[in-house]
């Protein structure tokens, strides 16, 4: 089929949808220990947001975790045993959160742990039944079922290899590669995949399959579908499968998203800022993995798996993050000593001078802070002119070659009372020898990079590899899972390293 037969096709499909000719059904399948587990969470959720039951926070969030692999893993246990494994875990967490908390919350915790023990069993889940015979009575050779995660695809795949059906199994990362099949199973509630499932549909007829105790059945548009004149109501049929109970009312004050969220620890309020110190948000990240990246920091390398092999690492804005995105990391190190060596090596003989007049100008920076206070300076040099002066702290370390505006460079200098001339030139200098050994190191990064499976780092989150020659002792991609709403004062050191969090791996 050429390019331009594919595009009339699409349009096609999607005209169908609009106009009603194609189907577009909501099933809603009975799930009692789903339900009951969403409506337990929703009451742990309204205690925990009242203040009153603080170490409830990792029990809500591990219940989320696992309600939402119940709503989105159609397969059993066998297939997948994360799923049994947080219900392992969540079981754990709430017996040890029984002695912690009000006995009015004792009786749903005492609840929740029988309903963990219940889905260590094998069996097919409801939703799962409905998906089999539905693919059996119509046949799996034009079906496509479209999963919410690249892992729950994988575990669907596994099970209908097992089954012997031959249906087609994707992740809804992958939805605009697929081919236009006749029926789309959607694994979830609409709101899961998003507007492009019924504005770009891949299937002449579209299901949804969730359990029902989902609440929010909207249908997403496109943004630009409220500006458009005679945009046509899609035509939904619901059904309803098994004995549905009454859905109870939510408190006002309970917020309840279907996805995992992340546990944030309280921000310390009597924590002292040293002159040592950034400030800092918490990242976390894809395999269970978390950082502190200073936010003061003006850039970081990315991975762009999309991008041609020899284009992948890529520098980005921190102000610029967003959930989604890879970072590359150095394992241990934040990455810029072996990049500063690598900047000292290539000033040669110039080295030495310049390391000198960089070392007078960050002391006396150093001093300042030291004697008035990081309060003070910053504020002082946003009286004196700088754009950047919460930066300040952040330009006394070894590798930081100077401000990035030229103007708060010589406002620094002349506020620090030093004579301008002997110190600009040799930071250009040593900006621009940075500037080349940034792009060694990139190009042996993508060196490195050029042969590592990407469909793992997009499956797993996170890819481990041991570089040869870069300076780098062993380098993680690993994709930004949720940023921390606040900022918190650590030492400069300790930023940028990867470390184990639990909290991370709920979200996965």
């Amino acid at each position: 089929m050429s390019q331009l037969q594919r595009l009339t096709e699409l349009y096609t499909v999607a005209e169908d949808l609009a106009e009603g000719r194609s189907s577009l059904e909501l099933v809603s399948i009975a799930d009692q220990t789903a339900w009951h587990i969403d409506q337990i969470l929703r009451s742990l959720t309204a205690a925990l947001s009242d203040g009153s039951a603080t170490p409830l926070a990792a029990v809500v969030a591990c219940a989320r975790s696992l309600r939402w692999r119940l709503l989105t893993e159609p397969f059993p246990i066998r297939h997948g045993i994360a799923r049994s494994a947080r219900a392992h875990e969540l079981e754990q967490m709430a017996t040890r959160c029984m002695t912690s908390v009000d006995d009015v919350l004792h009786a749903p915790l005492r609840e929740l742990i029988l309903l963990t023990q219940a889905i260590h069993t094998d069996t097919v889940p409801p939703t799962g039944e409905l998906l089999l015979q539905s693919i059996t009575e119509i046949g799996a050779a034009d079906c496509v079922v479209i999963l919410a995660s690249p892992r729950a695809a994988e575990g669907t795949q596994d099970w209908f290899d097992e089954e012997s059906l031959r249906a087609h199994v994707a992740s809804d990362s992958q939805h605009s590669q697929l081919a236009v099949h006749d029926t789309a199973y959607y694994i979830g509630p609409p709101s899961l995949f998003g507007a492009s499932a019924t504005a770009s549909p891949r299937a002449r007829n579209i299901t949804y399959m969730f359990g029902s105790w989902v609440r929010d059945r909207r249908i997403p548009r496109l943004r630009l579908a409220a500006y458009a004149e005679g945009t046509p109501a899609l035509r939904i049929r619901t059904f309803q499968v098994g004995d549905q109970p009454a859905l109870r009312s939510q408190p006002p004050s309970v917020v309840m998203d279907l996805r995992p969220e992340p546990v944030w620890s309280p921000p310390p309020t009597n924590r002292v800022v040293r002159p040592d110190d950034v400030m800092a948000r918490q990242i976390l990240l894809g395999g269970g993995l978390s950082i502190m990246l200073d936010t003061n920091g003006e850039l970081i390398r990315t991975l762009n798996p999309a991008r041609p092999v020899g284009e992948r690492v890529e520098l980005r804005r921190v102000a610029d993050l967003v959930t989604g995105t890879y970072l590359v990391l150095r394992e241990g190190e934040t990455g810029r000593g072996a990049l500063y060596e690598r900047t000292m090596q290539l000033l040669g003989d110039n080295g030495a001078a310049i390391e000198t007049t960089q070392s007078e100008w960050k002391s006396a920076l150093q001093q300042r802070l030291s004697s008035l206070g990081r309060t003070d300076v910053v504020d002082a040099l946003r009286r004196a002119g700088l754009k950047a002066a919460s930066q300040a702290p952040a330009w006394t370390e070894r590798t930081v070659a100077r401000p990035q505006r030229d103007e708060d460079f010589l406002l620094l200098l002349r506020w620090l009372e030093l004579e301008p001339d002997r110190y600009l030139g040799n930071a250009a200098l040593l900006r621009r020898r940075r500037s080349q050994a940034m792009a060694d190191v990139r190009e042996e990064l993508e060196q490195a990079l050029a042969d590592a499976d990407t469909q793992h780092l997009e499956h797993d989150g996170c890819l481990r590899i041991d570089p040869a020659g870069t300076g780098f002792a062993g380098i993680t991609a690993a994709r930004v899972l949720a940023i921390a709403p606040y900022e918190v004062p650590v030492h400069k050191h300790a930023v940028r390293i990867p470390r184990d969090d639990r909290s991370a791996r709920w979200l996965e």
